[in-house]
């Protein structure tokens, strides 16, 4: 993903979850979310829900796995939300 790419998705994003201000998938940021596999509700629940969701780590479950196993734990909370939103 370019960095273009990258900030348009930040700035939708935000759109999205702010109060009060109106927002919409612009047809070019289709594929972006379309090329990383996310489905745009489980991307506006996954930022809408971060916090409580997600503590150590995030990103895809094999990754954050692999990092729990690096840092000497079994597991990150946040796993079971991971699957649901990045596959």
């Amino acid at each position: 993903m370019s960095l273009d790419d990258y900030l348009r998705l930040l700035d939708w994003t935000g759109r999205q979850v702010r109060q009060g201000k109106r927002g919409a998938i612009p047809d070019c940021l289709e594929p972006i979310l379309a090329r990383l596999n996310i489905q745009t509700e489980a991307w506006l629940d996954t930022v809408g829900n971060f916090g409580r969701w997600f503590h150590r780590a995030a990103g895809r479950a094999d990754r954050m796995l692999a990092r729990a196993q690096r840092a000497g734990c079994r597991w990150f909370h946040g796993i079971t939300r991971s699957r649901l939103a990045f596959g």
